[in-house]
């Protein structure tokens, strides 16, 4: 599993948006736009599944990168 991350606009930090999943069903999952208050400056932010990245094991796994690329 992987924590599903955007970066704040505010801070430029990568922080997490509430969400856990495993990288390959985040690749195939139809994710709409959603919100959540950010970790770093308090604000909500809106994102959408373009923006995210997932980090698993202390590694960036991004959307649209093969898994034998990683």
């Amino acid at each position: 599993m992987g924590i599903v991350t955007v970066r704040c606009p505010a801070t430029g930090k990568d922080v997490p948006t509430g969400l856990v999943m495993d990288p390959d069903v985040f690749r195939a999952a139809r994710l709409g736009p959603r919100a959540f208050v950010c970790d770093a400056c308090g604000e909500p932010h809106a994102w959408d599944k373009s923006e995210a990245t997932v980090h698993l094991d202390g590694a960036l796994v991004l959307a649209d990168t093969p898994q034998s690329a990683r």
